[in-house]
């Protein structure tokens, strides 16, 4: 009999947060997908005791019950990690990952051949579909060496004394820099993007600087290599100016009032950058909600289901009120109220948001609920009663 409650969705929430995590960034998506359906399986027993104990514990004792079960510590496994070094994944002790994922193993036959990675001749086999993509990405990367070896000595130089001029405190450093950069290489967007933050400049001036670093950065890229780096300009330093050039445009746009564009440039970075690792889909889906683009919105909350980050959680639940499903957005509200307890005072104007915006330090932060709110604002504004709505239930969240 499945047992779901509105605490345990934030709870495997919660839990999964850490497994995609380490995942990601230290086994494969394969394990990310068998622990998913693991976890899953866990929260639809009547008698787990899941919600008890620490998240990053059950994480741990989750993937070490499918590692056991695929030879994860052993030569077996084309993933070098050491039985030692696993538990500090989850910053939990051997004694505690090792308990939990007997627990785990006493609640789920992980016999089944449904936990396995098949192996063959010691690599795991890739199914059709991954066959696929790793040969289209395979051909995307050619030749990606020369054209990295097209930058020249003078972008190189520029490129670094633009680097400088972002580390000076004082604005006007700033700009002599960016300037010294562009004497030496026209080609340099990071020159142009310092130069677009110019507040004695006129809009349409800083404008036209952020569209010349994209022009460039471009340029520099080839325009008919830009598909190649899908999924790495935040990785390479020939791509990640055109990046940062398309970002501040796109929040410049925005700000005088062009806002199709806007968001038109911000769609693209979700496609350049599919992971989204500076989590460009949270202001995304809150413009988009202040424009009433609700076929835009679905497609990024289904693109970025069960997302993270509190700023999607909290759009999704403003969405689902906009759209009268109140019971549905009680439900988002209060995860997304698990994930982030200090947004809800500044939704309900309890809290101001600070002028000078303090240093972003971690999400779920207060830091994390004031970016959020400065860039939500539009939104909540957009629809009517929500502030209320929220009022009346905040004290039940």
């Amino acid at each position: 009999m499945q047992k779901t409650t509105e605490v345990n969705n934030e709870r495997y929430l919660e839990i999964m947060r850490i497994i995609e995590e380490v995942c990601k960034n230290n086994l494969n998506e394969e394990y990310l997908f068998l622990a998913e359906n693991l976890c899953k399986e866990i929260f639809m027993l009547e008698d787990s005791n899941i919600n008890k104990g620490k998240a990053n514990s059950w994480a741990c004792g989750i993937i070490h019950a499918l590692a056991l079960k695929n030879g994860l510590f052993t030569n077996k496994s084309n993933i070098d990690i050491k039985a030692s070094d696993f538990y500090k994944l989850f910053s939990v002790s051997s004694s505690t990952g090792l308990s939990k994922s007997k627990e785990v193993r006493s609640m789920i036959d992980i016999d089944e051949d449904k936990w396995l990675i098949s192996l063959d001749n010691e690599e795991i086999k890739l199914t059709e579909e991954l066959i696929v993509a790793k040969e289209q990405e395979k051909e995307k990367s050619v030749n990606l060496d020369e054209i990295i070896i097209k930058e020249d000595k003078d972008l190189i130089e520029a490129n670094k004394i633009a680097s400088d001029a972002w580390n000076q405190k004082n604005f006007n450093k700033k700009v002599k820099l960016a300037k010294e950069a562009l004497e030496i290489s026209n080609k340099c967007a990071e020159a142009y993007i310092i130069l677009s933050y110019d507040n004695s400049l006129s809009k349409d001036e800083q404008k036209n600087l952020a569209n010349k670093a994209v022009e460039v950065a471009k340029e520099v890229i080839g325009e008919e290599n830009i598909d190649k780096f899908i999924g790495k300009y935040l990785d390479l330093e020939i791509t990640k100016p055109y990046y940062s050039a398309k970002y501040r445009l796109g929040n410049l746009l925005w700000s005088i009032n062009e806002k199709k564009e806007a968001i038109k440039e911000f769609k693209e970075l979700l496609r350049l950058c599919p992971e989204d690792r500076l989590l460009i889909r949270g202001v995304l889906l809150s413009w988009l909600i202040s424009e009433n683009l609700d076929e835009e919105i679905e497609e990024i909350l289904s693109k970025y289901k069960d997302d993270y980050i509190s700023a999607t959680k909290f759009s999704k639940a403003l969405y689902l009120f906009k759209l009268g499903k109140l019971d549905e957005a009680e439900r988002a509200l209060r995860i997304a109220n698990a994930s982030n307890p200090f947004v809800v005072s500044y939704i309900t104007k309890q809290k101001r948001v600070p002028k000078i915006q303090p240093e972003f330090k971690s999400l779920g932060s207060e830091e994390d609920a004031i970016y959020y709110i400065k860039n939500a604002e539009v939104a909540w504004n957009s629809v009517a009663g929500a502030r209320n709505w929220v009022k009346q239930i905040k004290n039940n969240l």
